[in-house]
């Protein structure tokens, strides 16, 4: 018996074979995002079949939240003071450095996010009594300029000097409020470095917890009956901490409606959550664990 074979038709055969090992369905950023959020049950496949796609997600969620944290509001801030050259010739007071010293006619004060600005030449310099709330401030006296950060929990304070510098040694003689106004672009420059800082200093803190999250989430992975290897899991890890991320800086860019240290321990017991209910359909039940020990 003579048997006709077209090396097409070997070909496709080829394709579906058990030994060619095809990814499972791609998905897109948005599609890992939902179903981190609204899909648990599937996102533990979904790592599986698209490990490709880890970095372009965390890339995704750094933006999202220097977006949610840091531009939105600076923008929606520039925008009610009219923008930065209405902010410098109208909003701030006349003011002038000579012979080292700042002077100006009143004080001004300014929050930009969880930033600060003050300018009060009634003081030589700021010191830690002069701030109140938590956050960073650029505080400008007669004779000194300090980057600070300072917070505030009710319990004690804490107080950071970033820089401290002499007037003289920050504004020549003669900067005054049309100086700022011609280094309008070098502002919006810093507002594009403070985003991209903020969104890789998110990015390493979150890759960070999802290092710690993995000693949770390994016990249950290495049962599965997906092939989830030790770099699956810490994705999974990374992906169950959506939900979590989006509370956490929902809550502070809205000013902290939730104490911080209650949301974060609110965030850790839903990421752990969601990595229990993507795993859970891919546990084997008791009988099985057993007869393979």
């Amino acid at each position: 018996m003579e048997y006709f074979t077209d090396q097409n038709n070997l070909n496709k055969l080829d394709n579906i074979s058990p030994d060619n090992k095809n990814s499972g369905p791609k998905a897109s950023v948005m599609e890992l995002f939902v179903t981190s959020i609204i899909r648990i049950k599937k996102l533990a496949q979904l790592v599986v079949d698209n490990p490709s796609k880890f970095v372009s997600y965390v890339v995704f969620i750094s933006f999202l939240i220097g977006v949610m944290t840091f531009a939105v509001p600076s923008a929606s801030r520039i925008v009610s003071f009219g923008g930065f050259h209405n902010l410098f010739k109208n909003s701030m007071p006349e003011f002038s450095v000579s012979n080292g010293n700042l002077n100006a006619d009143k004080k001004f004060e300014m929050k930009l996010s969880n930033s600060y600005i003050i300018m009060d030449t009634t003081k030589d310099a700021f010191f830690a009594d002069d701030f109140e709330n938590t956050g960073i401030y650029f505080a400008l006296g007669k004779k000194n300029v300090k980057m600070v950060n300072y917070s505030h929990n009710g319990v004690r304070n804490s107080y950071t000097e970033i820089y401290s510098f002499q007037i003289s040694e920050i504004f020549p003689d003669g900067f005054n409020n049309d100086t700022l106004v011609r280094l309008i672009p070098a502002f919006y420059i810093m507002l594009i470095i403070s985003f991209l800082m903020i969104a890789f200093l998110s990015a390493f803190k979150y890759l960070l917890l999802s290092g710690l999250y993995i000693i949770y989430a390994r016990s249950a992975t290495q049962f599965s009956k997906l092939p989830m290897t030790l770099n699956n899991t810490f994705q999974l890890c990374f992906y169950a901490q959506t939900i979590a991320i989006i509370l956490v800086k929902t809550n502070e860019a809205i000013g902290y409606v939730v104490y911080p240290v209650i949301a974060s321990v609110i965030g850790v017991i839903i990421t752990l959550a969601v990595i229990s209910n993507a795993m859970k359909p891919h546990m084997p039940d008791i009988d099985e664990i057993i007869n393979n020990l």
